[in-house]
């Protein structure tokens, strides 16, 4: 979690990545340094709107709740370009239950588009479901499923599923606050 001043939120990541992915006809491996610098701001309750720039990010935390593919293709589709980020999240009771909505987008040569939403059964469970696509021609649409357990307040786990076409990712996360 970023540190906010008042209304305002500023976050700073680097991340070191060794990737190799390989299917039966390719292999494509690649070793970067990247980074995100991002600021956003509150104008209302429950309402984060957030700018910043990122450079090959492939953001850990961010893999393990979205899934690999959304958070490889955020950069593939950039490719070596510094990309501008806007993002939006907005948490609201409907009924009984609180939801959060969420987007976000990647602009570079090409554009990549995230749009989300996650339902709170109870304080300590949550399952959402999102989709990306891109700009990008032959880009096939990102679809995820994902569920969230905190055991105690510091401690959760999360599950999720990633389809596209002719890829599927599942993960297991772990989230600890202190």
């Amino acid at each position: 979690m970023a540190p906010f001043f008042g209304r305002v939120l500023f976050s700073a990541k680097l991340n070191r990545s060794e990737i190799t992915i390989e299917d039966d006809e390719d292999s494509i491996s690649a070793d970067n340094t990247g980074y995100a610098l991002e600021v956003g701001y509150l104008p209302i309750n429950s309402l984060l709107l957030a700018a910043g720039v990122a450079k090959e990010n492939i953001d850990p935390i961010q893999a393990s709740q979205i899934g690999f593919i959304n958070s490889f293709t955020n950069i593939w589709t950039a490719e070596d370009d510094t990309i501008a980020t806007l993002r939006a999240k907005y948490v609201t009771q409907i009924g009984n239950y609180y939801t959060n909505f969420e987007g976000a987008t990647y602009f570079a040569d090409e554009t990549v588009y995230r749009l989300g939403a996650d339902l709170y059964i109870d304080p300590t469970l949550s399952v959402g479901v999102s989709f990306a696509d891109s700009t990008e021609e032959d880009f096939d649409t990102i679809f995820n499923v994902r569920a969230q357990k905190f055991f105690t307040p510091a401690f959760a786990v999360g599950v999720n599923y990633t389809t596209t076409d002719g890829a599927d990712s599942y993960g297991i996360n772990g989230t600890f606050r202190f």
